[in-house]
């Protein structure tokens, strides 16, 4: 597979995409420690020079990873609580546990590495993944 030069902001989107699924595949077989430039180049049409076009570094990408993660989930028990007429405790721990248990990977991103994730990724992704993150939260309250 030749690479090509992205040049519209849809390809540019694409190409972000496939380096997430890659690097999503490369953390659930092997860890933090498996998704590196060389892997994901390795598996996609990019070199490693034209990565960092897309991230600035490894971290980035496992960010961008749990922030699309945690919008599914909040996006998934938004949708839910909107359909409940009536909703107790134990029906919010249901529709939560249901929910997190569809998404394995963040969980895990979360209580084995994301400490590690968040000392090395640049001051944007942090802030981009905060913000969503912080507004689930506050949907759960």
């Amino acid at each position: 597979m030749k690479f090509q030069r992205a040049r519209t902001a849809s390809q540019v989107a694409d190409r972000q995409q496939e380096i997430l699924n890659v690097g999503r595949c490369l953390y659930e077989k092997g860890g933090l420690d498996a998704v590196t430039f060389t892997a994901i180049s390795e598996m996609t049409s990019f070199t490693r020079p034209a990565i960092y076009s897309y991230y600035k570094n490894r971290d980035d990408i496992l960010l961008d990873i749990l922030r699309i993660e945690v919008s599914e989930v909040n996006t998934a028990i938004l949708d839910k609580l909107k359909s409940c007429d009536t909703l107790d405790t134990e029906d919010l721990a249901l529709i939560m546990y249901d929910e997190l248990s569809k998404h394995c990977l963040m969980l895990k991103m979360l209580s084995v590495n994301y400490s590690c994730i968040e000392y090395g990724c640049t001051m944007e992704s942090l802030i981009n993944f905060k913000r969503p993150f912080m507004e689930s939260i506050k949907n759960i309250e």
